[in-house]
């Protein structure tokens, strides 16, 4: 069965969030090691470590962190659909030609890197540094802002923060 051809938007960046659960509108899986007891732990409420698997905790202001996302943009240097050149070169650093800017409660993060996660073609790594006028709380939103200033929700990905 054939259909009638249909216009088909294509654009730079649709970014993602990995969440648990996998709705894109859950707590994202925002990994950082706690400076309190040097546990790596997720950045969600401690009540929700079970579901994780692992610690969870709100994170502190000022602590580094990484999140996995997906649909960032162009890599540099480019890639071939599905390949994974840090497989076969141990060497290689696949990032991102524009840095995306990661929004906490509003407040732009420091994004130390954005590329390829190390292994797995399609998922993106995006280390950031925790702002220290985030909000605090157990539902603050993880956004991205585009080149033009729209805010992109992911449409729901949150952390906790302390």
């Amino acid at each position: 069965m054939s259909s009638t051809a249909q216009p088909v938007s294509i654009i730079s960046t649709a970014p993602g969030v990995f969440t648990v659960p996998p709705t894109g509108q859950a707590n994202a899986v925002l990994v950082y090691v706690d400076p309190t007891d040097g546990i790596a732990k997720i950045a969600a409420p401690a009540s929700q470590s079970a579901l994780f698997s692992i610690p969870a905790a709100p994170i502190p202001r000022d602590t580094p962190g990484f999140f996995y996302a997906t649909g960032l943009g162009i890599l540099t240097p480019t890639i071939t659909d599905g390949n994974a050149p840090i497989l076969t070169d141990p060497n290689a650093v696949v990032h991102y030609a524009t840095t995306p800017v990661v929004l906490i409660g509003g407040i732009t993060a420091e994004v130390d890197f954005a590329g390829q996660a190390p292994g797995y073609p399609g998922v993106n790594q995006v280390n950031i540094v925790i702002p220290n006028g985030a909000p605090i709380g157990n539902a603050v939103p993880l956004q991205f802002q585009t080149q033009g200033g729209a805010i992109i929700s992911t449409p729901g990905a949150t952390i906790a923060v302390r």
